[in-house]
């Protein structure tokens, strides 16, 4: 280090830099940290954080998601929230409330951060759907990215990316709540891959909800059934909700997508604003929105499947 110093001071360039011992800042004034520390922070704490109950999210400095703990819901709010739940603590259940990361959307009205649908994947990646601007946000460990798919863009303001289901080949299903047309059913658009990827491919259908419903919420079960949560208004202010099953079924242009009702949420008991859905394992989880209005309620439901055999033996 002394000889260093030493041929430090003898050097005559003007624009040197001592860099044997310090501390050292960038041009923003902040001490620089290796990538590498970063990536071994963020293992550690996923180590400490997978051995707790409780809903753990890790963001790095931009809020960039970089690890996330199992047993846990996922929703997204119209007022452009998430929340993360845990459903594996006993007792009691604690979870997580965080704003969207900016990069999902382009300002702050309601309007730009009217999220209202979902999909994930086990590597932590998180695609959410918005009306409005009828446009797709992907948050990742590299952060948000927002694209508005051309085949969305003629969707009604308020009745656009209502619901979203992954299936397990990694493609996607994304239902209009409601159509630009006169024609049945609602808009059910398939991407064969990650909606955001310029290599993607668009097929157009329908889905047709049982009559007087619209879609809200879908989700995958691991047969390649698809589940999908239907809703309706009434005047003078009453909701009621339909679940349907879809059949596994092969996405081509003008398919009509359709499916049995096997459960009725409806007056008198606990109908309410029901708009998610989600599977996980043999259990149903079905949410509501209160709206804000002090005459609803924000209510999570949970569903046991239970295997039943039908005519013929199959289960």
């Amino acid at each position: 280090i002394l000889s260093l110093n030493e041929a430090f001071q003898k050097d005559p360039r003007s624009d040197k830099v001592n860099l044997s011992i310090g501390i050292y800042f960038d041009d923003a004034g902040r001490i620089p940290v290796l990538a590498s520390v970063h990536q071994a922070e963020a293992r550690m704490l996923a180590m400490v954080a997978d051995r707790t109950h409780n809903a753990v999210v890790i963001s790095d400095a931009r809020g960039r998601v970089e690890w996330v703990n199992d047993d846990q819901l996922r929703f997204v709010s119209d007022a452009g929230t998430m929340v993360t739940l845990n459903i594996g603590q006993t007792p009691g259940w604690r979870g997580d409330i965080a704003r969207l990361p900016n990069g999902c959307s382009p300002g702050w009205g309601k309007l730009d951060r009217d999220s209202e649908s979902l999909a994930s994947d086990t590597a932590g990646q998180i695609w959410i759907g918005f009306e409005g601007f009828n446009r797709l946000c992907r948050i990742d460990s590299r952060g948000a990215q927002r694209a508005a798919p051309r085949a969305m863009q003629n969707w009604p303001i308020t009745g656009g990316a209502e619901a979203m289901a992954r299936r397990a080949d990694g493609s996607f299903l994304i239902f209009a709540e409601s159509a630009p047309d006169r024609a049945p059913g609602t808009p059910l658009l398939w991407f064969d891959r990650d909606p955001l990827d310029p290599r993607v491919r668009v097929i157009e259908m329908r889905y047709i909800a049982p009559s007087g419903f619209r879609p809200v919420d879908a989700a995958m079960l691991n047969d390649g059934r698809m589940l999908v949560l239907n809703r309706r208004f009434a005047l003078p202010f009453s909701f009621s909700a339909q679940l349907s099953l879809v059949p596994s079924f092969t996405p081509r242009a003008g398919l009509n997508v359709s499916g049995r009702v096997i459960a009725r949420l409806d007056q008198p008991g606990i109908a309410e604003n029901y708009e998610a859905l989600a599977v996980d394992g043999k259990r149903i989880w079905i949410a509501s929105d209160d709206n804000f209005i002090a005459i609803q309620r924000t209510l999570l439901l949970r569903f046991d499947l239970i295997a039943r055999r039908e005519s013929g033996g199959s289960p």
